[in-house]
């Protein structure tokens, strides 16, 4: 019997061959990064479209930048870098990731920073993942840094910031140290984790005041640290409302000598009894220590 050959499927089996050898730049989650540099719009005054081509579109009047779609992966520090005042409002999912290390402690990596107040937000269930650096070399790596003001997160968002491994200072979202409130209302989903730090701290969330109401549902961890590891981290007073829900774990705290201790908390108040807790209607707080 002769064998029967199909060559143009012999050529396609091939071709498929060939392109599964052939390496790709993904990104974090094995998707494909379609933008590799950074997005700076701290004193950018004219408007910019690049949802087609980048998923992203800049009104600078409004100071709105809109995403759909960006898979930004840059070796810069800032990934993102906003004005204050800022909005994305965010469609479809998203991810950006600044591999930049920061090498002194004055130095950062941050997905996206903020240069004052900002607000998150989404009608569409949109996704964002935001990371800061993962590097043995990296000194301080956040997920969303933001330097002053009031962080809203609202509507139907889906937020996930990462911080990674760093040698001091490692958090999912930061506020700078005059300790900027975070409010997370609506809908809002957010998922804020720490990395391991070295010489320092690991937290999920940082923050002046946290106010938690409608909704939302917040998930935050803090990893292994030398000094501190908590879930949330407040310096004012904490506020959950509504339907909300928090979950808050803190990590392993693993001093590097015997000259200190080492703490690990689901929630920690810088302000001691000075600020209040108060969880009011059907809210609901799961925090445990590591």
């Amino acid at each position: 019997m002769k064998r029967v050959r199909n060559k143009p499927l012999a050529m396609l089996l091939a071709v498929l061959m060939v392109l599964l050898m052939v390496p790709a730049a993904f990104a974090e989650g094995g998707t494909e990064a379609n933008r590799t540099d950074p997005l700076d719009f701290t004193s950018e005054t004219a408007s910019e479209d690049k949802l087609d081509a980048e998923g992203w579109k800049w009104d600078a009047s409004k100071k709105t930048l809109t995403l759909n779609g960006l898979r930004l992966e840059t070796e810069a520090g800032i990934a993102i870098n906003l004005p204050a005042d800022a909005t994305i409002n965010v469609t479809g999912d998203n991810y950006v990731k600044a591999n930049g290390v920061a090498t002194t402690s004055s130095d950062k990596s941050a997905g996206i920073e903020f240069a004052g107040a900002a607000t998150i937000t989404s009608d569409s269930k949109g996704t964002l993942k935001a990371y800061g650096c993962s590097d043995a070399s990296c000194t301080n790596s956040y997920g969303i840094y933001y330097t002053a003001g009031e962080l809203k997160i609202n509507g139907d968002v889906i937020l996930e910031a990462y911080g990674g491994a760093a040698k001091e200072y490692s958090f999912g979202i930061r506020s700078n140290h005059d300790h900027g409130a975070l409010t997370i209302s609506g809908n809002a989903q957010v998922n804020a984790y720490g990395g391991a730090a070295g010489s320092q701290s690991s937290y999920g969330i940082l923050s002046g005041a946290l106010t938690i109401t409608g909704d939302a549902q917040v998930v935050a961890e803090g990893g292994e640290a030398d000094f501190i590891s908590a879930g949330i981290g407040t310096y004012q007073s904490l506020t959950l409302e509504g339907s909300a829900i928090i979950e808050a774990q803190g990590g392993k705290a693993i001093p590097a000598n015997t000259s200190y201790d080492g703490y690990s908390y689901g929630i920690y108040n810088y302000g001691g009894s000075a600020y209040t807790s108060t969880i009011g209607g059907s809210a609901e707080v799961k925090a445990s220590a590591g």
